[in-house]
């Protein structure tokens, strides 16, 4: 029993004190001692001795879980730094610091991958049209569709991205060129424009204004205000009149808003006076009225005489 404690003491390094020697038997057995068994000892064997694992570190945790038991610092439950080594014991080295490669594309943070969470992305890699950085060089989208070669912030709906005055955002002018990248060119309102109307019936007056870059029809005349767009003869400055209603019935044909009469005078008959002029009301544009052009005198008064029939014109 002896020889076996001191075999385990010896291998496990358990710290037995004193020292064990072998059991010689004698020469002479003791016959009162060999005859007669020590009954205590026999009733009560040694109890064995159990092996156990240590933690030399002192770290909590013992060499069967802690993967460096000579510093404290690691241990399963210990915080992963960047330094090279495996702290918490799970085989992997750095992870969750900038040292780390995250996506497995053979890069890490500190290496240069500026998107540690894409395998796409890393320095080298490919770049597409995606308005993203694949190649973490700080560009994104170079030598594709996407790339803004001239700087002006717009890259693949750019439609000449060799000026930086012409992307979507920018103000189309009247120069001849499509600046803003819609497909049409020094279209309505553009900078540099000048006001026109529409003139339907050519003459020189319009109604419905638009700004643009050179007079285009409808958009012909320089001048508004146009009541009639049907006729020619119902423009602002008009000063003739006309005895026939215009296009929208009106005999407004000068476009002040309202119709004027030509004829407004009545006849005035006296003695001492005499006005030729209409007899009784004075009539309605296109209507017929009677007109006297004479008046004879007597001692009873004045009458009018030679009465002709004639028409109000209007504008």
């Amino acid at each position: 029993m002896k020889l076996l404690a001191l075999l385990i003491c010896g291998l496990l390094a358990l710290g037995c004190d004193g020292a064990v020697t072998a059991d010689t038997p004698d020469a002479a057995p003791d016959a009162a001692t060999d005859a007669a068994p020590d009954a205590a000892a026999d009733a009560a064997p040694d109890a064995p001795i159990v092996p156990g694992p240590r933690d030399v570190d002192g770290d909590g945790y013992t060499m069967l879980v802690d993967c460096d038991d000579d510093s404290a610092a690691v241990h399963p439950d210990a915080p992963e730094t960047m330094n090279g080594d495996d702290e918490d014991c799970d085989d992997v080295i750095d992870e969750g610091t900038s040292a780390f490669d995250d996506d497995g594309d053979g890069h890490a943070e500190e290496a240069g991958d500026c998107d540690d969470t894409r395998n796409d992305t890393h320095p080298g890699a490919g770049e597409y049209s995606n308005a993203h950085d694949e190649d973490c060089d700080g560009i994104i989208d170079e030598g594709t569709a996407y790339d803004d070669d001239d700087g002006d912030g717009s890259g693949l709906h750019d439609c000449d991205d060799t000026r930086p005055d012409v992307h979507p955002q920018a103000d189309e002018s009247c120069n001849g060129r499509d600046d803003d990248c819609d497909g049409l060119i020094d279209e309505v309102d553009a900078v540099g424009c000048t006001t026109h109307y529409i003139d339907l019936d050519g003459d020189s007056f319009g109604s419905l204004a638009s700004c643009v870059c050179e007079p285009t029809w409808p958009f012909l005349a320089t001048s508004g205000g146009d009541c009639d767009e049907g006729s020619t003869n119902a423009r602002p400055g008009q000063t003739s009149y006309f005895v026939t209603p215009r296009t929208a019935g009106s005999y407004d044909y000068d476009c002040d808003g309202t119709e004027t009469k030509q004829l407004l005078l009545k006849a005035v008959c006296a003695p001492s006076i005499f006005i030729p002029g209409w007899v009784g009301e004075v009539p309605a544009c296109g209507t017929e009225g009677s007109w006297a052009t004479q008046r004879i005198l007597s001692p009873s008064g004045c009458t009018l005489t030679a009465f002709v029939t004639r028409e109000q014109n209007c504008r």
